[in-house]
């Protein structure tokens, strides 16, 4: 008669398996390389503020690279709170949306690769994610102010890039 294992070790084989799943789903997969030929240019988060009597905060991002032109984009409160809190990494009693998404996109294996702001219609930005999940890789149209309050809720650096023509229509050179 083969013996049977016992409840411990069934337990530590499966708390065992449930580790190594974990591992591979936290662990960040290599960023790949933007497309040389891409329109897309490296920026950053300046800041966010609202200047009263304006009704919206305004982000500012910066282009890394010279002549490093400022985007200032209206964003609605939310966003703008959302956005505040994460440039100066202030903890909430409960988990913001963005947050909370973060949280959810980290469990499922889901990360979020790089932030781009695609076009400009009117005074309105539309902006891109790239998400990967295992050797799965794709592209969701987004709000800038949403993919950048999430950006700034993950684990890890995320790249944001501005493309060129954008900075050219709306782009500010800065003063500095």
């Amino acid at each position: 008669m083969e013996e049977s294992p016992d409840k411990e070790s069934v337990a530590d084989g499966l708390e065992k398996d449930l580790d190594k799943s974990s591992k591979s789903i936290l662990q960040r997969p290599q960023l790949k390389p933007l497309d040389p030929s891409s329109s897309l240019r490296p920026a950053g988060i300046v800041g966010v503020e609202l200047d009263l009597p304006n009704v919206y905060p305004i982000l500012t991002l910066q282009e890394k690279d010279s002549p490093k032109r400022k985007i200032l984009m209206p964003i609605g409160m939310s966003e703008g709170i959302a956005i505040a809190h994460g440039l100066k990494n202030i903890a909430t009693p409960r988990p913001l949306t963005h947050e909370f998404f973060s949280e959810i996109m980290i469990s499922f294996g889901v990360w979020l690769q790089r932030v781009s702001i695609t076009s400009i219609v009117g005074h309105t930005y539309h902006g891109e994610v790239e998400l990967i999940s295992g050797n799965i890789s794709t592209v969701l149209s987004c709000r800038p102010s949403d993919a950048i309050a999430l950006a700034l809720r993950q684990r890890y650096p995320i790249p944001l890039y501005i493309d060129v023509d954008v900075l050219d229509q709306a782009g500010v050179i800065s003063e500095e």
